[in-house]
């Protein structure tokens, strides 16, 4: 079986902000590890304006997951405006 690669939801909603953020027309490059062996890099910047001059920044993207409660049984109770 050949392995697939898959990429968090978080990762890719960052990863798409930043390519908007930061064009390759610039010198940006966002690089997305193939290995999940690589711990604590989920995303690389890599800003490459000469030939032999790059800065690179990882990134790790931290997401938690939320959970909407039952709604109440009756209409008029409200037990929180917000969630996150």
């Amino acid at each position: 079986m050949d392995p697939v690669f898959t990429l968090q939801w978080p990762e890719f909603v960052i990863a798409e902000k930043l390519q908007k953020f930061l064009p390759r027309k610039d010198g940006y490059f966002i690089l997305i590890p193939l290995s999940r062996q690589e711990k604590g890099i989920d995303l690389a910047v890599m800003l490459a304006n000469l030939p032999l001059n790059h800065s690179v920044v990882t990134i790790q993207v931290k997401a938690s997951r939320t959970y909407l409660p039952p709604a109440p049984k009756r209409k008029d109770v409200e037990r929180y405006k917000y969630y996150t």
